[in-house]
């Protein structure tokens, strides 16, 4: 952590992690799985899910709206069930932000395979979502800002 380098004076932090692995879209019928598991939310059709790792696998999921991904509330038995079949360590929920400070692409994570419901931080997953972003064409920075939680 670098005391006063980020935005506003706050804090940066630079992690090192395995080289990106991000996977085909998943079909429209497993997508359809993942977003009952988490609850129906309205999922982006822009950007269907897929799994990515820096070392982690998750799935990515692009939901349709900030209030969709706020009021998410995911069937742990479900997700840990896909989780498994898969083989993720969880979900790595989002809606698109420009992903600056200002404007920052809001997160929410759960792994109830491995009993946590619902992460507080991700630095892998979160670098696993840019990377894949990066890979699909949707982020064209170097800079990337998220918000993680509800």
């Amino acid at each position: 952590v670098l005391p006063g380098t980020g935005g506003a004076g706050g804090p940066t932090v630079f992690m090192e992690q395995l080289p990106p692995s991000i996977g085909d879209p998943l079909s429209s019928e497993d997508s359809t799985r993942w977003a009952t598991a988490l609850g129906g939310p309205a999922l982006d059709q822009g950007w269907p899910p897929r799994v990515g790792s820096t070392g982690l696998r998750d799935l990515l999921v692009a939901v349709s709206s900030p209030e969709a991904l706020r009021t998410m509330q995911p069937d742990m038995q479900a997700v840990a069930d896909l989780s498994r079949e898969l083989e993720l360590v969880g979900v790595h929920a989002f809606c698109f932000g420009g992903g600056s400070a200002a404007s920052p692409i809001l997160v929410r994570n759960f792994a109830p395979l491995y009993g946590i419901d619902e992460e507080s931080a991700t630095g892998t997953s979160n670098c696993a979502l840019a990377c894949a972003l990066r890979h699909s064409g949707r982020l064209g920075m170097d800079e990337c800002h998220f918000a993680q939680g509800a």
